[in-house]
């Protein structure tokens, strides 16, 4: 993750907490988003490949060996390409490889995000770039987990994806603290909101 210094962003309400910019990296967002929506297509396809490995070194059968073959270079691919284009590009992901700084309130995430292409040399004659705000009720925010690195929180309604948080992106520890107790909430309400139902 990078963090950068303090970015322009909306106003923030009382009692909302506001992040540096940062954005996630690329191999980093392919791993996460992996992990959370390909995991068990992960794991068959690796079976599957071993398996016709295994098969071939059994019976001496090359075209086993093909099958496991084709498997691991156009199944797996194609596999990654529909988990790319399935989940990572809804906006409950994509804000996460852009640079962005987010605001956390009792309301939900507010995601400012920088969609333009930096440039240096034009970055002292464009000082305004190009913003959009994606905005995250808190009917739409699930739980969240807590790693070495930061936080990831859930998007679960109306489509599935993640909001990633790193520490650094907080400018204190006592902004970090009241976000959490921010995010707590919203689970609070979605457990309070599955159990109406």
């Amino acid at each position: 993750m990078n963090a950068s210094g303090l970015s322009e962003t909306a106003p923030v309400e009382d009692g909302g907490i506001a992040t540096s910019q940062f954005r996630m990296g690329h191999g980093e967002f392919v791993r996460a988003m992996a992990a959370r929506f390909g995991i068990r297509w992960i794991v068959l396809l690796a079976a599957l490949v071993v398996a016709g490995g295994v098969a071939a070194a059994a019976t001496a059968d090359w075209r086993w060996a093909m099958a496991s073959l084709m498997l691991a270079l156009i199944v797996a691919p194609a596999a990654g390409a529909f988990l790319y284009f399935s989940y990572g590009l809804r906006r409950e992901c994509y804000v996460n490889i852009l640079p962005h700084s987010v605001i956390i309130s009792p309301r939900g995430i507010d995601a400012l995000v920088d969609r333009s292409v930096p440039d240096p040399e034009e970055e002292e004659q464009r000082p305004e770039r190009p913003r959009h705000i994606e905005s995250f009720g808190r009917h739409e925010l699930g739980g969240y987990t807590v790693d070495p690195a930061g936080v990831t929180i859930a998007v679960g309604r109306p489509a599935r994806g993640f909001l990633r948080l790193p520490y650094a992106a907080f400018t204190s520890v006592d902004d970090f603290r009241r976000a959490v107790e921010i995010m707590a909430a919203y689970r609070e309400d979605g457990n309070q909101t599955s159990d109406k139902q």
